[in-house]
């Protein structure tokens, strides 16, 4: 006999029913309900945090240049007997930078994006004053702009700077993807990473949670497929990998590499895990568990072999998604009440990557010890003027 039929009229108005009580009673249940209530409210509370979060991002948006002191005058040396950050010279990295302060490079060009001057060149300039050659060419990010979104449709920042490497007469070019400035980026996060957030929050609730993290990409890429179309026009990082091939390709590199902080870290990863090129993310959401729904897909492989993810304490940012194999831990010394949007802010990283690093041949700047309080760098030699005597000098005029 069906399920829901009978022989008969009465068989089958008893067994509808018996189908209706059976129903009514498994969604009045208050086990049932207390389960459901508790994982849409945390996923909506998750969704709401790391929104807010994102927001450290919003924070430097537009930024001002940093106040650099004069080149070789003021320096910060690596703190001794630390083995906190092994990743501070990065000796896997290929390309120009390999060699030098590898690190701190890649989270100081993750903020440059932000920075509201007419032209990059000033700023690289000044950082890179010991490389000659160091090049902002934002004319061939607007030519290849020009042909793949004529119409402007994709709202990414893409910029791209080529370094060269005196010792091996290599050039490495960089693609440089800014985070999130507005609330339509907060938006494009929440469609991007929102699915692989709501698959943690589940793997949080249910017991034993673990043993299916297997199966959340599928469930992620399932629950995507109902958005694809609103999928399809937050996916910013279709033209940073169209870029990452293009470049690839050309004959003017020989490395390519990809970065970014918050949202453009995130879709630096994707980048360079579907362009097969290194990339290097700042406090970037991750791609493990929504990997699976992008186009084409990201596999773990992939992740793990091209990309790196700096990860600031109490910035809940890079807890998004499951983080891949190659990740670098470094703290955040902002007031715990505060600390899930400060430990954000792109400066704050550079600024514990020099401290703790040593800032090698990169120029030290005020704000670090204004606004996060770290230590005075070191004067490298007598001088007629300190530390603070300049910063307070350019401050006033």
């Amino acid at each position: 006999m069906d399920a829901v039929g009978g022989e008969t009229d009465e068989d089958d108005w008893e067994n509808k029913a018996r189908l209706n009580e059976i129903v009514t009673n498994i969604s009045s249940n208050r086990s049932y309900k207390w389960w459901r209530s508790l994982v849409a409210i945390l996923g909506l509370a998750f969704i709401a945090i790391f929104l807010w979060a994102f927001s450290g991002g919003v924070l430097e948006s537009n930024a001002e240049r940093l106040t650099y002191l004069p080149p070789n005058d003021f320096y910060y040396p690596a703190v001794s007997n630390d083995m906190r950050y092994p990743t501070c010279r990065m000796s896997s990295l290929e390309g120009s930078l390999a060699n030098s302060s590898s690190l701190l490079d890649y989270t100081w060009l993750a903020r440059a994006p932000y920075v509201t001057t007419d032209s990059l060149q000033q700023d690289l300039d000044t950082w890179f004053h010991q490389i000659p050659g160091v090049e902002d060419l934002q004319e061939m990010v607007d030519d290849f702009r020009a042909k793949e979104d004529p119409n402007a449709k994709i709202a990414v920042t893409l910029k791209l700077v080529s370094v060269p490497d005196p010792l091996t007469n290599k050039t490495t070019a960089i693609i440089l993807i800014r985070g999130t400035v507005n609330q339509w980026d907060m938006l494009a996060n929440a469609e991007l990473w929102g699915a692989a957030a709501l698959m943690q929050v589940l793997r949080f609730v249910i017991p034993l949670g673990e043993i299916w993290s297997p199966i959340y990409g599928e469930l992620a890429k399932w629950s995507t497929g109902f958005a694809s179309r609103s999928l399809e026009r937050v996916s910013y990082y279709k033209l940073s990998t169209k870029l990452a091939e293009e470049l690839k390709q050309s004959k003017m590199f020989d490395h390519v590499h990809v970065t970014g902080h918050s949202l453009g870290g995130g879709l630096a990863l994707i980048t360079g895990a579907q362009a097969h090129v290194q990339a290097i993310g700042i406090s970037a959401p991750n791609a493990l568990i929504s990997g699976i729904a992008f186009d084409p897909p990201v596999t773990k492989e992939e992740l793990n072999k091209y990309t790196f993810n700096v990860v600031p304490d109490h910035d809940i940012v890079p807890r998004l998604d499951d983080i891949a194999d190659e990740f670098q831990r470094i703290r955040c010394t902002a007031d715990s009440n505060k600390a899930m949007t400060l430990c954000h802010v792109p400066m704050r990283a550079i600024c514990e990557v020099m401290y703790t690093c040593g800032s090698g041949s990169r120029p030290v700047f005020c704000e670090c010890v204004e606004l996060f309080g770290y230590p005075e760098p070191v004067a490298s030699k007598d001088l007629n003027y300190t530390f603070s005597e300049f910063c307070a000098a350019h401050h006033q005029g």
